[in-house]
Formats: C-alpha cells, sequence, structure tokens
C-alpha cells in the first residue's frame, strides 16, 4: 500500500494479466535475440506464436461460447449437452477456418476450461496480452517516457477506471490499435520462422512445421476482425462523475463490472 491508500490499491481483474503479459514479453524479445542456435530461435519463435494465437485469439474464442451460454440460459433455453457442444464446435469452425479439422471430441473441449464454472475473465487474458504488447513494444524500442508511465499503471491500483489506467501507460483498448499490433507481431514471428526453416527445406525435419506456420497466417488475416467484431472499436466516453463505476469494457462484453468497486483517488 506504499502507492495507495487500503480502499483503491487493489488491481481490478481487467488489468490482471498485464503486468505477467509485459513481462513475458520482454522476456520473449530478449531470448529469441540472444538465442544462437537455429533450433533454440525457432522454438522460442513457435512459443511467441503460440502464446499470441492461444492467449488472444482462444480466449476470445472462449469469451464468446461463455457470452451465448449465459444469453442462451438467460433467454429461458436449456443448457443440453447437445447444445453446448454443437456451439463451442461451431465457433471453433469459424475461428480456426476451413482448413482446421474438427477430431471427435474437439466439441466437448469447453468442459474441461475452469475457468467457465467461476466467473467471466477469460476475455481479459486476451486484453491482458495486446496491452502487454503493447506496452512492451513502447518500453523496448525506447519511446520517451513509456517506461515512467508502465511504472504508474502499476502504482495505480484502482484509483482509476481500468481502462483510463491503461490509455495513461500509452495502451488505449477503447481503439482496435493494441489488437492489430499484435497480429502484426504475430505475422513478424512467423516470418522470422520461415525464413529460419526455408533454407533447411526437410519434410520429415521441418514439414510439420511449415504446416503450423501457414495455419497461423490464417490468425494473422481473420482474427483481429474477429476480435473487433466482438468489441466496440470506437472511443468509450469515461464519465464525469467521480464516484461512477469503472466503465471497464463498455462493449458487447457487458459482464465485466470489475469486481473491485472503483474508489476515487
Amino acid at each position: 500500500m506504499k502507492h495507495q491508500p487500503p480502499a483503491s490499491f487493489r488491481y481490478v481483474p481487467f488489468i490482471a494479466e498485464v503486468a505477467s503479459t509485459f513481462n513475458e514479453s520482454l522476456l520473449s524479445r530478449h531470448l529469441i535475440a540472444s538465442a544462437t542456435d537455429r533450433g533454440e530461435k525457432l522454438a522460442l519463435l513457435n512459443e511467441r506464436a503460440d502464446t499470441i494465437r492461444t492467449t488472444i485469439y482462444r480466449q476470445t474464442l472462449f469469451a464468446e461460447f461463455e457470452k451465448a451460454a449465459h444469453a442462451h440460459q438467460e433467454g429461458g433455453g436449456t443448457l443440453t449437452a447437445q447444445w453446448l457442444n454443437r456451439t463451442y464446435g461451431d465457433l471453433v469452425r469459424r475461428y480456426y477456418g476451413p482448413a482446421f479439422t474438427l477430431g471427435p471430441d474437439d466439441d466437448i473441449e469447453w468442459a474441461y476450461i475452469p475457468h467457465f464454472y467461476w466467473k467471466f475473465y477469460v476475455f481479459t487474458y486476451a486484453t491482458g496480452l495486446s496491452a502487454g504488447i503493447a506496452l512492451a513494444d513502447a518500453v523496448s524500442s525506447g519511446e520517451p517516457g513509456a517506461r515512467e508511465r508502465y511504472l504508474e499503471l502499476l502504482k495505480g491500483g484502482c484509483s482509476l477506471p481500468p481502462l483510463e489506467l491503461l490509455r495513461r501507460a500509452g495502451a488505449d483498448l477503447t481503439r482496435p490499435d493494441a489488437i492489430r499490433a499484435a497480429a502484426r507481431l504475430l505475422d513478424r514471428t512467423l516470418d522470422e520462422m520461415e525464413a529460419l526453416i526455408t533454407p533447411f527445406a526437410d519434410p520429415w525435419s521441418t514439414g510439420g512445421l511449415a504446416n503450423h506456420i501457414e495455419n497461423n497466417r490464417w490468425f494473422v488475416r481473420t482474427y483481429p476482425q474477429l476480435i473487433l467484431d466482438e468489441i466496440d472499436a470506437g472511443p468509450v466516453v469515461l464519465p464525469d462523475d467521480e464516484l461512477a463505476p469503472p466503465p471497464c469494457f463498455r462493449s458487447r462484453f457487458p459482464w465485466n463490472n470489475c469486481s473491485t468497486p472503483w474508489r476515487s483517488p
């Protein structure tokens, strides 16, 4: 409680994943830049590509499924296993594209995701990594004031609405810029992977990896729009009343009311 009083020292769920993903992004950059072995660099690049895919793209799929399930039940529908499997399977097909073959049990993957039995949280992984990448980009590029703004975010607790804390730090999640920046980072990562395997084209050792790269290109082409379809790309007008609850992600993600109440500083 060094920087905030007891009433506002806790961070809210919306920004819970930002600090960890910011650190992971910086560490990933350092390890990739320092790698001297081709195999090691490929492994690190693949790890970054999968992190973006599973944390931004896949978690948005989870959020859309979670929202659909609650809307169905609140509208008087029954959440049968058949409905849940069909809804989840349809989302996987839409998100992963025509080249993806759904396995016999893939449509029941939802059943082992523990977050679905707890509360609306999964979308914060997507927003957290998007913000973390944007902030890490600014700091690592030496942008004036970026480091100081990020540290102020960490000190902010819940003294301001989370969107405002992020905006002041340099990641405005009321705009699509951070999501598109993450897509560009995935694209650059795949370019680096292709550059490393192309001179050593060997169907036994690199064929599977080449297919993996091509599959990830699908996400680069489609996921920014899929995600933006689920959020409002327009600016959010913050309330003038300082005692108003935080706007959080004021969009078609209506469930995030920020479990920790925002209090005026």
